[in-house]
């Protein structure tokens, strides 16, 4: 590098991905083809993730279940793992559980994971009864 660099303001170090209006009807979690695909999250640079899901019930919940997230690394081998033997390759997950009539809001814990890929496809599941709404917060950080 030659000349002057500068550099405006602080540098950001972290930043907050929010996938919203993730409609995920009932599906198993072991059934990886019919999982709810959200896209990707794009980590590139960050070493570590704090994921946080929660949404909403449509409807009166019959039976209880989780509301979960995969994210898979957006690699092919990985993907064509998880989609065809259901093996989570380097996968992290996060659920929400006991989603029930007790109310029709639900959240999970908020697991923070070391990072090993610049991407991640987000897979969602629903072992509740009823449709749901949900959304993935992931906070990006060194």
């Amino acid at each position: 590098v030659e000349g002057t660099v500068s550099v405006e303001g602080p540098l950001p170090l972290t930043t907050h991905v929010r996938l919203r209006d993730l409609i995920v009807a009932p599906v198993d979690p072991s059934d990886t083809t019919r999982l709810v695909d959200a896209g990707t999250i794009d980590a590139g640079g960050f070493g570590h993730v704090t994921l946080s899901l929660l949404g909403t019930t449509k409807g009166e919940v019959g039976r209880s279940g989780t509301v979960g997230a995969f994210l898979v690394p957006d690699v092919e081998t990985a993907v064509q793992a998880f989609h065809e033997r259901g093996e989570t390759l380097f996968a992290l997950r996060v659920e929400a559980v006991g989603v029930s009539a007790g109310s029709p809001y639900f959240a999970s814990t908020q697991p923070r994971f070391q990072l090993g890929f610049p991407r991640y496809r987000v897979l969602l599941f629903n072992t509740s009864d009823k449709t749901v709404d949900a959304e993935l917060h992931a906070y990006l950080s060194p």
